[in-house]
């Protein structure tokens, strides 16, 4: 009788403690312990609370295969059409594409900083582009710099961020003090601030709005890390996002999944960048 009351309690009681087991280990988003702010991680450049419903934050791919560009990302927003069925990264039903830059889902969505920082090259007030693959004369001619109005920090260890593409002056003044639509000279180094024109910026702080400039071919903000050399590109772990794979994508779950003090996934996935909880 006794061997059968303790048989009966194993099969009982393993399930559910490997189901507790597992429950911790997924930890889901009600659950998740805040990161530990001694590990080097850095917050999303953009808000859920930014979006409208129906509305996520979208890594299309790493499109950038070499260069010190490599392990960073282009991001933008898309919305989910019920009537279709289908995901979309316009406002409107529009055929093969937006003809205008604010027909984009993204354009003029707030950028924030991922780390503090200090602003070492900007530029603010450079004209966009059309969309769809159509560049300003001027990116060509090197009037314009290829990052568009951009804006690049350097951490306290010495890496570089670059948050490229911003809308027309949308970056602050008080943070990019330099003014003009064209640089002086075809890709010259106007970019540089003065020792005494450069602002410290803290993480989370608004830097600007997303827009369509320099080399781009449709709205969408690039950011990325290069090393204090400036020769290496460095991955972007995010301190807290939650992403789910698109249903063309078999590396991510469809389903939201935390990813902590991680770098983004692979393929086509959706970004909801949650606060932590207990932040």
């Amino acid at each position: 009788m006794l061997n059968r009351i303790v048989t009966f309690l194993t099969l009982a009681l393993v399930p559910l403690l490997l189901g507790l087991v597992w429950a911790c280990s997924t930890a889901p988003p009600g659950t998740t312990p805040p990161p530990d702010p001694s590990e080097k991680a850095f917050s999303f450049p953009g808000r859920v609370e930014d979006l409208e419903e129906q509305e996520v934050w979208f890594r299309r791919k790493r499109i950038h295969r070499g260069g010190i560009q490599r392990l960073g990302y282009d991001l933008t927003t898309i919305r989910f059409d019920e009537e279709s069925g289908a995901w979309t990264r316009f406002r409107h039903k529009i055929g093969a594409g937006g003809a205008k830059n604010a027909d984009w889902l993204v354009y003029g969505q707030p950028v924030y900083a991922i780390a503090d920082a200090e602003i070492t090259n900007c530029w603010r007030n450079a004209p966009e582009n059309p969309p769809n693959g159509k560049h300003h004369p001027g990116v060509a001619a090197g009037t314009i710099p290829k990052s568009g109005n951009s804006l690049m920090t350097t951490l306290s260890n010495g890496d570089r961020v670059l948050y490229a593409h911003f809308m027309t002056g949308t970056i602050p003044e008080y943070l990019c003090p330099l003014e003009a639509e064209f640089m002086d000279v075809p890709n010259g180094l106007n970019t540089v601030l003065d020792e005494d024109q450069r602002s410290p910026i803290h993480r989370g702080q608004f830097l600007g709005r997303v827009g369509n400039s320099g080399q781009s071919s449709n709205p969408h903000l690039h950011v990325h890390i290069q090393n204090s050399t400036n020769t290496q590109p460095v991955g972007i772990p995010f301190e807290f996002l939650r992403v789910y794979g698109l249903k063309d994508n078999p590396t991510v779950p469809a389903r939201w999944t935390v990813f902590t003090r991680a770098e983004l996934p692979p393929g086509r996935i959706a970004i909801d960048p949650a606060t932590p909880p207990g932040r």
